[in-house]
């Protein structure tokens, strides 16, 4: 199996320091594919193993009905590790799975997960 051998760690700058790597890098997983496929996974000549480059962005829109449209991103939409949505869509990005693209108003509004108001000071 391709990705037993090819591993996949999405790293965190901190995450190079041990003991912080637990808590910001995510992973190691298998990875499969290589610089030619469509899942792409890109490993450096001296350390093989190690896939380094993966596409950070999928998306499959339907221009007949934008709200049938798809997409996907890893590691997670948050840069906080302390937030539930850090590492959330790595998961689901492994296994190539998308979640939809909303484009309507109501449709936001009836999927939204909460609101955020920026004030100034």
């Amino acid at each position: 199996q391709y990705g037993a051998i090819h591993r996949l760690t999405y790293q965190h700058p901190l995450g190079n320091v041990k003991p912080l790597d637990k808590l910001f890098n995510r992973g190691p997983y298998p990875a499969g594919g290589d610089i030619d496929t469509v899942f792409m996974g890109a490993v450096l000549p001296n350390q093989p193993e190690q896939v380094v480059i993966v596409p950070s962005y999928r998306q499959i829109v339907n221009l007949a009905d934008l709200n049938a449209s798809l997409s996907g991103h890893a590691p997670g939409q948050s840069g906080h590790p302390g937030s539930r949505h850090y590492g959330d869509f790595v998961r689901p990005w492994l296994r190539t799975e998308h979640h939809p693209m909303l484009f309507e108003r109501q449709t936001i509004e009836e999927n939204m997960e909460g609101r955020l108001f920026l004030q100034p000071r």
